[in-house]
């Protein structure tokens, strides 16, 4: 509607004498000024129009797509699940994650031990994401500890924009001002330790309302028992 009228408005040579169109010579002037500021306006509303569209392509261009993420910290897991006599199914873990919370990818941590690598393995052809901390010996004892790997990834996914909810599978204290700062940057969290005794006090008292623990969805992760022989 704006383009047709400034069209017409455009074919009018505001260089004629408007005796043909019968105004008065005294508001010839007036008549050109008027149509004169309706062009203006017209192209003015345009280069608006013009800057609007230019504004949001260019956001649209450097938005991210966030996602839900899910952080497994592998040893404090499957210690924890060991010791309540639970055994994973990984894959129905999975499913678990991405039909509940419609996880989108799955940083699993542990510690790069010969005896796990083929278990490792298995997991990254269902996809998950295996990040390995080389191991060393300190006093006689194994060192494995991924609480910075897990600790760079969720922070560098935070900043770089790119996580909107994340789910904690751990039960370790450590990792509570990290929580803090997620839920300082509005990234929503959930947490999925083993069980209560497995958990940090910490975690319990700050995350309480944000806790799930593997022990009530047991027969969503659990492995499948062999039939016994009759």
């Amino acid at each position: 509607m704006l383009g047709s009228v400034a069209d017409q408005i455009r074919t009018v040579d505001l260089d004629r004498p408007l005796q043909a169109m019968n105004v008065h010579e005294e508001v010839e002037g007036a008549v050109r000024e008027i149509v004169r500021h309706l062009i203006l306006c017209y192209n003015v509303q345009i280069n608006k129009v013009k800057m609007k569209e230019e504004k949001e392509n260019h956001i649209y261009k450097n938005v991210k797509a966030k996602k839900t993420i899910a952080y497994i910290d592998a040893s404090n897991i499957i210690l924890s699940s060991q010791r309540v006599q639970i055994d994973i199914d990984f894959s129905k873990l999975k499913k678990y994650l991405e039909d509940k919370f419609r996880v989108s990818e799955i940083y699993y941590f542990t510690p790069n031990l010969k005896s796990t690598r083929i278990d490792n393995e298995a997991l990254a052809t269902l996809k998950f994401k295996v990040i390995y901390k080389e191991i060393y010996y300190e006093n006689s004892k194994t060192k494995g500890n991924c609480d910075v790997e897990i600790s760079h990834f969720v922070t560098k996914h935070i900043e770089n924009n790119i996580v909107d909810s994340l789910i904690f599978l751990s039960g370790d204290g450590d990792f509570t001002m990290l929580l803090k700062y997620a839920q300082s940057k509005n990234v929503n969290i959930k947490l999925i330790p083993t069980d209560v005794k497995s958990t940090s006090k910490m975690l319990r008292h700050n995350f309480y309302d944000k806790i799930t623990y593997i022990t009530r969805i047991i027969h969503h992760i659990q492995k499948e028992k062999p039939a016994m022989n009759t």
